[in-house]
């Protein structure tokens, strides 16, 4: 996966599926230093500083969100 960058997400802001909602403060502002716009099928490598994992940007209910392909 060509991802280079990673962004932070807040792992307990996920459901049971590994959907993983990227609506915190600590996301928007890695999405925005990084210069990355968010668009469905994004690939993206996700972590809180101690998990990893990559992931796949979706659109759901409004809001976007990371499927979590692979854990790192």
């Amino acid at each position: 996966m060509p991802v280079s960058q990673s962004i932070f997400v807040d792992f307990g802001n996920a459901d049971d599926s590994d959907i993983i909602r990227l609506t915190t403060v600590g996301t928007l502002r890695d999405l925005a230093t990084l210069g990355i716009e968010l668009k469905e099928g994004l690939e993206l490598h996700i972590t809180d500083g101690e998990i990893s994992a990559f992931a796949v940007a979706q659109r759901r209910d409004g809001m976007w969100v990371a499927k979590v392909l692979r854990w790192d």
